[in-house]
């Protein structure tokens, strides 16, 4: 039974930085990159998938100032 209140940990020997960035940018999930051996889940991995999709999406070239 999954926990109500799901903890997610990360270390690095499972995800490297790359492997976050492709996650928190949308590229993947972290089940795909999972199964191409990218990360190692432990857990509810479904839960970060989740919380990874709840993020603001930002166009890079957005204006920092404006006239």
């Amino acid at each position: 039974m999954l926990s109500p209140t799901p903890t997610i940990g990360l270390k690095r020997r499972y995800l490297d930085a790359a492997g976050l960035a492709s996650v928190l940018g949308g590229a993947t999930t972290l089940g795909k990159l999972s199964e191409a051996g990218g990360a190692k889940v432990e857990g509810a991995g479904v839960k970060f998938d989740e919380l990874a999709g709840m993020l603001d999406t930002f166009k890079p070239d957005f204006n920092i100032v404006t006239p």
